[in-house]
């Protein structure tokens, strides 16, 4: 009886486990970035809700260029065009998933060459943090699914998502 009662308990424990799917497989990139002094007259700021990120416009311009060489899009010249009709400097708000540069809404298809582009910026720590909480770190997470699921990045302050961009999904 005390043999039956402990297998049956084995049995329990290892059917109870949690079933893993293939979008639970992937690379998930964990990485812990801090502002960047250097970056703080840069001439490019992305505002996200109460944060300010500056960038430096030429670094921006350089990864929207490669970008755009990879997909054959050509949404820089209007981004130089804002750039040089503004006094050399640019604005970016993100409100609920939409860019708006400089007053101008930025088109569905336009967005995904800014999103890369800003993330490899800030997973670079190609950026100045401004802020009235005086933070100077936050976290970044990248997930790469193997099989099936989305493609994902998040930047993290305080344990809250500031911005998550979403790059795709693979089937």
């Amino acid at each position: 009886m005390r043999n039956i009662t402990f297998i049956l308990l084995v049995f329990t424990i290892i059917s109870c486990k949690t079933i893993k799917t293939l979008g639970d497989y992937g690379v998930l990139d964990k990485r812990h970035i801090c502002s960047n002094e250097n970056y703080n007259t840069g001439d490019l700021i992305l505002k996200i809700g109460d944060y300010e990120l500056i960038f430096d416009y030429k670094d921006f311009e350089k990864e929207l260029e490669s970008y755009e060489r990879e997909t054959l899009t050509d949404y820089l010249k209007i981004i130089r065009n804002i750039y040089s009709n503004q006094n050399n400097s640019i604005t970016i708000y993100k409100i609920n998933e939409q860019y708006i540069i400089n007053g101008t809404e930025v088109k569905l298809d336009q967005k995904l060459g800014i999103d890369i582009s800003l993330d490899i910026l800030y997973k670079s720590e190609k950026f100045h943090l401004v802020n009235s909480k005086n933070i100077k770190c936050m976290d970044y997470e990248h997930w790469y699914p193997h099989k099936q699921g989305t493609i994902y990045s998040k930047w993290i302050i305080d344990e809250k998502v500031i911005n998550e961009i979403i790059f795709g999904f693979i089937d």
